[in-house]
């Protein structure tokens, strides 16, 4: 407000002074007629408005307080609600880069084209082992299975002697046995993944035999059992009258059934085998079994 006023009156200062120099000016050029009338400038003061107050009375009412009634029961009710998972359900987090692998053991080799030796003991069955005791038997063999089959063939060569028994022949000389089999071989695998890789076998077939100084002995029948002429020692039992059924046969044929067992031990191939032999020496059967130990190689 007052910089208001304060130019109010700088403007109606200025004015009065302009009119009033205008008007000296005037009257010294021209010659005065008539008696000017003087000019009065009025301050005029500008008054703010004043708001009228408002004569209406608004009404004020208190009303009393209630007090909360004592039967008032106000329940709050929370609801606890429990998720459980099944016990069974299992939550696996792997790490993005845990990569699992499973190793699966190779299958070990399997013979295809083999050829083995070995060695161990001749004992002789029957009424063969009447006569003679347990010897020696000395073995080599070549065989073939068809690839991966259980199915194969081989052929062995067996070399052997029995000696006589001091109660029937003391002065008697070994009995010496060469054989020559050909077989058909028959393997079941048990754990190709095992470092043993063990494997048990069958095998039969037929078998040519040759004797040298055979002791002759008496079979179940009460027949003198002999390998022909020249192969036969003297008997160490009593001659019937019809001599000695030496024949004229020197190679006698026969057969053998058989089984084995291999592990693999130090990397070769170990085997255990028997065979029981049979061959249709003059009168009667002669039998016998080798039990040998060898390795194989494939």
């Amino acid at each position: 407000m007052k910089t208001r006023n304060f130019v109010l009156y700088a403007v109606g200062l200025a004015a009065a002074i302009t009119f009033g120099g205008a008007e000296t000016a005037s009257a010294q050029a021209k010659p005065q007629a008539k008696p000017l009338k003087k000019t009065v400038v009025r301050k005029k003061t500008v008054k703010k408005p004043i708001r009228a107050k408002s004569q209406q009375v608004i009404p004020v009412r208190k009303e009393p307080l209630v007090a909360a009634r004592p039967d008032t029961i106000r329940i709050v009710q929370v609801e606890t609600v429990t998720v459980r998972s099944r016990p069974d359900t299992v939550t696996i987090r792997m790490r993005p880069d845990t990569v699992v692998q499973m190793q699966v053991l190779p299958l070990n080799r399997l013979a295809e084209t083999f050829f083995g030796f070995g060695g161990g003991a001749l004992i002789p069955a029957n009424h063969f082992n009447d006569f003679a005791k347990r010897g020696y038997d000395l073995q080599a063999q070549l065989g073939h299975y068809f690839s991966d089959s259980p199915f194969g063939v081989r052929i062995d060569g067996n070399y052997g002697w029995a000696a006589n028994r001091e109660t029937t022949c003391p002065s008697c000389s070994s009995t010496k046995v060469m054989t020559g089999d050909a077989d058909l071989l028959f393997r079941i695998p048990l754990d190709r993944k095992s470092h043993l890789n063990p494997i048990v076998y069958a095998l039969g077939g037929g078998n040519i035999t040759k004797f040298s100084d055979f002791l002759a002995f008496r079979n179940e029948q009460g027949n003198i059992v002999t390998a022909g002429l020249g192969n036969t020692q003297p008997l160490p039992i009593p001659k019937t009258s019809v001599g000695y059924p030496t024949g004229d046969k020197s190679l006698f044929y026969g057969y053998n059934v058989g089984g084995g067992f291999e592990v693999d031990v130090a990397g070769a191939h170990m085997f255990v085998e028997t065979k029981y032999m049979t061959v249709s020496t003059v009168n009667g059967n002669t039998h016998y079994f080798p039990l040998v130990i060898g390795f194989n190689f494939y």
